[in-house]
């Protein structure tokens, strides 16, 4: 399968052009921080700030060697294998969910 530069550009514009879609991004590499909003590493940081004590050990495990993308994923991953009362560094898939969704509304909050 070949990529497409000018197909994948169009769906794109498909997607930003229309009135009843809400687009957000967030561009890395020095760009965020030149609007004011928060670098990767002070977001992470804020993000941290706001969970409770419980809930930023259980992110803090997640981020060891990863950065924040990659352990949002990993928590997702970790919801998706869990079930019931099964635990992974003190995690359950429904503590992986809430802990993901806290994670998420913190970010929107930064960078609101």
């Amino acid at each position: 399968m070949a990529h497409n530069p000018s197909k994948f550009a169009m769906g794109v514009s498909a997607k930003l052009a229309a009135r009843s879609r809400h687009v957000c991004t967030f561009f890395g590499a020095g760009t965020s921080k030149a609007c004011g909003l928060p670098d990767v590493a002070q977001l992470q940081a804020k993000v941290l700030a706001d969970l409770g004590a419980g809930e930023k050990a259980l992110f803090e495990m997640q981020l060891n060697g990863r950065n924040l993308e990659q352990a949002l994923s990993r928590l997702r991953r970790i919801s998706a294998l869990l079930t019931g009362t099964d635990q992974l560094e003190g995690l359950t898939a429904v503590t992986a969910i809430t802990l993901d969704k806290n994670v998420c509304q913190a970010i929107v909050k930064h960078l609101r």
